[in-house]
């Protein structure tokens, strides 16, 4: 990302979000708390299948490589197979699996970054800036005559949109 005045980097980040997913509920918190404090909007998910349903809805994804359901690789590759989610940046992270078997694996998947927990926070929101940055460049120029495919697609506003639903669905069950 080039050199921008905080405010510029501020409204940027605003502009977006990140999904962050761990089945970790202390590491999923941990790392969603702090892009949220460098002024990123952040959606949480525990699981590879909840991964793959808001995905849709955000810029990028920071995904833990052990999960309960389907493993953070797996989870790369269903990402890259999809039309709608084949250029979304997604970083690995992992408390276990950091040998460099482990990021030679999450390269083939197509990871855009492999970090070791414990993260360093500076270098995570520095990657998701610049990874967000590249892609939004990269994109087909028949994306920029589309339409989005949902309101905010890949934007703050469609994930305040979607927890907007969730509440009210939520209020709906417990009513």
């Amino acid at each position: 990302m080039p050199a921008q005045s905080l405010s510029d980097r501020s409204a940027f980040r605003r502009a977006h979000s990140v999904l962050v997913v761990d089945d970790n509920p202390s590491m999923k918190y941990a790392v969603a708390r702090h892009l949220r404090a460098g002024g990123y909007n952040t959606v949480e998910a525990s699981g590879g299948a909840e991964a793959l349903e808001l995905s849709e809805f955000v810029s990028a994804v920071v995904l833990d490589v052990h999960l309960p359901d389907l493993d953070g690789f797996e989870v790369c590759r269903l990402l890259r197979a999809r039309e709608s989610t084949s250029l979304l940046p997604v970083i690995h992270m992992s408390a276990e699996r950091v040998e460099a078997a482990d990021a030679a694996t999450a390269a083939e998947c197509g990871t855009d970054g492999f970090l070791a927990i414990p993260l360093n926070p500076a270098e995570l929101t520095s990657t998701l800036d610049r990874l967000i940055t590249e892609r939004a460049q990269a994109r087909p120029a028949r994306d920029a005559d589309a339409e989005p495919q949902s309101p905010g697609a890949r934007s703050g506003a469609g994930v305040r949109s979607i927890l907007d639903q969730m509440t009210v669905h939520e209020r709906k069950d417990e009513a």
